[in-house]
């Protein structure tokens, strides 16, 4: 895990002002590969276990938690090597406002001094006017300090999600198929994937697709019928997706379409096995004339 991925997933990050955004497309990797590992894939129909239930279950610290460390252990580095330069530019105070990223330093050496019982035994907290004290012990027991951050450990984040009374006014979305008590979510697009995971639901485009990779609306041309179907789900471009099942076009017949549904799935699993979501596409996507509209190239 460290070695193979969470060195490349987390390298160069102590530099970074995070936000939810970014945690969250690092955090799908993550915990993609904690899932694996624990057994409890998220997409499986049989599995409750949240984010936080898989971390608990492995012992395995949260990606904010790796990232604080990552952070920590960078300011080792600068008080080390004190970069004139940039240690000026991060106690700049424009409009007399502390930088994000030293901000974001300072709330993480407040985490740290609060979850770590040992750092509270050598060190003051971490007030504006102890810094020099902080500095000096770092400087002189950076061993120590890289063996204190890497125990700073907890399992929750920022990003798990939570259900109570406040915030269930805006489930607003709620499974009609399940019994009662009905499931309820945040968008239609949390509630259409837990109608394909739970209950096996499909979209009713597939059965006016065929593998000619050809769209039968706009007749452009994507090569596959995956990517004619993306084309068809894009919520920018609806027009195709009205037309399509405004009921103008005949269906193809259920054993074609359960022919065409496996050798879709038989594409992506082989998609998945080399690192990608979808099948990467050979070359671009043509209008109808023949004119590029795509970004590939083959």
């Amino acid at each position: 895990m460290n070695s193979l991925i969470l060195s490349r997933l987390l390298n160069n990050v102590h530099t970074w002002v995070m936000n939810p955004t970014v945690l969250r497309i690092l955090n799908s990797v993550y915990m993609r590969d904690l899932r694996r590992i624990a057994g409890k894939l998220r997409y499986d129909a049989t599995c409750e276990c949240s984010d936080a239930d898989v971390r608990q279950m492995l012992s395995q610290p949260s990606l904010d938690c790796l990232v604080q460390r990552k952070r920590l252990q960078y300011l080792a580095t600068l008080s080390i090597t004190k970069p004139k330069a940039l240690l000026a530019i991060l106690q700049a105070r424009p409009q007399k406002q502390q930088l994000p990223w030293a901000t974001q330093m300072v709330s993480d050496l407040e985490r740290f001094y609060a979850g770590v019982v040992e750092v509270r035994s050598v060190l003051p907290p971490p007030a504006e006017g102890n810094g020099a004290i902080w500095m000096e012990f770092i400087t002189a027991q950076s061993d120590r300090w890289h063996t204190l951050t890497n125990s700073l450990f907890y399992t929750n984040s920022c990003l798990d999600k939570s259900v109570g009374v406040d915030n269930e006014s805006q489930l607003n979305f709620q499974c009609q198929i399940c019994a009662a008590p009905q499931p309820a979510f945040a968008t239609a697009k949390a509630l259409a994937q837990h109608q394909r995971t739970k209950h096996k639901m499909r979209v009713n485009l597939r059965w006016y697709v065929d593998d000619s990779g050809v769209c039968p609306c706009c007749k452009n041309i994507y090569h596959t019928r995956i990517r004619v179907m993306a084309h068809l789900q894009n919520p920018k471009k609806p027009e195709c997706k009205t037309h399509v099942l405004s009921g103008f076009l005949n269906p193809l017949s259920a054993s074609e379409v359960q022919r065409l549904d496996s050798l879709d799935a038989a594409a992506i699993r082989a998609a998945r096995k080399q690192g990608h979501a979808y099948p990467k596409a050979a070359c671009a996507a043509t209008d109808a004339n023949g004119k590029c509209i795509g970004c590939a190239r083959a």
